[in-house]
């Protein structure tokens, strides 16, 4: 049938983070928000990481208690697919939102960089493991090439007198 439209197909980023990728805050594991980027280039090519705007254009939206928040997605730019939003709280360090006017660039940045990470679990499954409290793999141990070895042969020459002119 020439009518049927071809199934979307969303990239599962799940297994690829390993033990390699992580660094710890006591006994708690987190992933680079740059890694995680890197991630999506090599596995979900052609995919890229956007925000929402507000209805009047603000990247930071007004949540009925007065907080920020945000609303990430991943678009594919070659078909065009949008991948569901993704709310995302805008929080200090206990974790609790920020008033709307008490949020700063600094926190938009760190929120958009945590947006990036959990909205690739959600659309991707990229680092599920950290987000369901599961074991990460260990890294695979490449295969050492057998490396030829190179022999070199030394000659001894006469001693050459040089002369400049």
């Amino acid at each position: 049938m020439e009518n049927q439209t071809k199934p979307i197909e969303i990239p599962n980023l799940g297994g690829l983070i390993t033990e390699n990728d992580l660094y710890y805050k006591g006994k708690v594991p987190y992933c680079s928000w740059a890694l995680t980027a890197q991630r999506i280039r090599e596995h979900a090519p052609n995919w890229f990481f956007a925000l929402e705007p507000d209805p009047n254009g603000q990247i930071v939206w007004m949540a009925p208690d007065n907080t920020g928040f945000i609303m990430g997605y991943f678009q594919n730019i070659e078909t065009g697919i949008k991948l569901p939003l993704y709310v995302y709280s805008i929080t200090n360090n206990f974790n609790k939102g920020i008033q709307y006017d008490k949020i700063s660039t600094t926190d938009i940045q760190k929120a958009h960089r945590r947006c990036l990470c959990a909205c690739a679990c959600y659309s991707f499954g990229d680092a599920f493991e950290l987000w369901a409290g599961l074991e990460v793999k260990q890294p695979r141990k490449k295969k050492k090439k057998k490396q030829k070895r190179l022999e070199f042969k030394l000659f001894k020459t006469p001693k050459q007198k040089i002369t400049m002119l």
